[in-house]
């Protein structure tokens, strides 16, 4: 995608005199902590093709991203660059370009070799958390230490259209640990809680077989809930009634999705959000398929739980919130330099269901909108910065109130307090 280097540079300024903080509202941040993980950005440099986002002078000083090795979060480079398929460096779970550093307390050796024979009786290590908090890090450091295999546990990672927009691991993360689930499912697909719970167990299964730890990592709370708590019994819906209430909600703007639902479906209604069109569709799906409320099928039952919480060792991982948004919109920018705008418009170019989870990814929206012609590349990573940090909100509200078992940890003591409680 060809974009005019000088028209980059001027929007680059313009993030970097504000930080990156556009339209952010005034917010009441939690209580700071000391030795919390950040990164400022940075270009790493290499051969790549020529491009002229990335190779703007003014790109220059926006391009890299790595992190701060002086203070406690004791991180250390590591492994071979992140190269995507196109030869693009890849961003990493905390928004940074290139190798996953690793990660430890200030002291801790975490350069040795992988010992099995001290792991305690976990059979699996999760890790959730929001958006940008240095999971991939903390999850790498860990597999290394205890000889792991690390799970992707997000619902937009799965997919192998988005890369460098959804910060999914580039293959030189990948070479050094057994990666599973990235990049594995086409946009076109609507790949559910269930589907990616039989796929996790499957790979779990496998972990054990091989004698690996499974580390399971993301930021999708229904995802982990449906692990360790288990799944509604939802009878499937037919193919021909899923098709028809799509080719019925094309054009149709969410908000009159939503009342359609709140018509048939009232309490399931008042759960969801009105400019959330996916679960609306799913819920009327539900709805029409079996004559009963999605409320209801949520409410009557779950099966066993295939993980209880209590047979693993669970973290989430929390960040100041003023430093969150600040890493979001900064990765934000970065993704910028790395592709993120070819690879959105290659997926545009496919044309799909603008429903389906892929197009709803953050970022996508806005910069479809800008390839359009509707928006200013200004506005549209305005959009993408504004709606992730909305969702990082809402991930640290879900788990703090719907995932009990799971510790809230900070970065930079992460990995002292699961080594030791592996070790028990």
């Amino acid at each position: 995608m060809g974009l005019h280097a000088d028209h980059v540079g001027k929007l680059i300024d313009a993030l970097l005199a504000d930080h990156g903080r556009i339209h952010i509202s005034q917010e009441q941040p939690f209580p700071a902590r000391r030795g919390v993980l950040h990164e400022d950005i940075h270009r790493r440099t290499g051969k790549c093709r020529a491009d002229p986002v990335r190779d703007s002078p003014v790109v220059d000083r926006v391009g890299r991203c790595e992190r701060d090795v002086d203070g406690d979060a004791g991180i250390e480079r590591h492994g071979r660059p992140g190269i995507g398929q196109d030869g693009r460096r890849g961003l990493d779970d905390s928004g940074c370009h290139g190798r996953a550093g690793r990660i430890g307390s200030k002291g801790d050796d975490v350069s040795q070799a992988a010992d099995p024979a001290q792991r305690g009786k976990a059979k699996a290590v999760l890790i959730a958390g929001p958006t940008a908090s240095g999971k991939s890090a903390l999850a790498l450091a860990l597999a290394e230490r205890f000889g792991g295999v690390v799970i992707n546990a997000d619902s937009m990672q799965v997919y192998r259209d988005l890369q460098v927009i959804t910060a999914r691991p580039g293959p030189g993360d990948m070479a050094g640990v057994p990666h599973r689930l990235y990049g594995t499912v086409d946009g076109a697909v609507n790949f559910s809680v269930a589907r990616w719970l039989q796929a996790a167990l499957a790979e779990i299964a496998a972990a054990e077989a091989e004698g690996l730890l499974p580390i399971l990592i993301g930021g999708t709370g229904l995802y982990f809930k449906a692990l360790t708590q288990g799944i509604s019994d939802i009878p499937p819906v037919p193919d021909e009634v899923r098709q028809t209430l799509r080719a019925e909600a094309e054009g149709l703007a969410a908000p009159a999705l939503h009342a359609r639902l709140a018509a048939l479906d009232p309490v399931t209604a008042a759960r969801l959000r009105p400019n959330d069109p996916q679960r609306t569709l799913r819920a009327l799906e539900v709805f029409i398929a079996t004559g009963r409320p999605l409320a209801h099928w949520q409410e009557d039952g779950r099966s066993a739980p295939a993980l209880p919480v209590g047979q693993c060792v669970a973290a989430f991982l929390t960040v100041e919130r003023s430093v969150l948004r600040q890493r979001i919109d900064d990765r934000f920018v970065a993704m910028m330099t790395t592709g993120a705008l070819d690879e959105v418009a290659a997926l545009a170019s496919r044309r799909l269901d603008p429903a389906l989870p892929v197009m709803r990814a953050h970022g996508v929206p806005g910069l479809i909108a800008h390839l359009g012609g509707e928006m200013s590349l200004a506005d549209a990573i305005a959009r993408g910065q504004k709606d992730t940090r909305a969702y990082a909100k809402r991930q640290e509200t879900w788990f703090r109130h719907q995932m009990a078992g799971f510790v809230a940890l900070a970065p930079d003591t992460a990995l002292a307090a699961l080594t030791t409680a592996l070790q028990d």
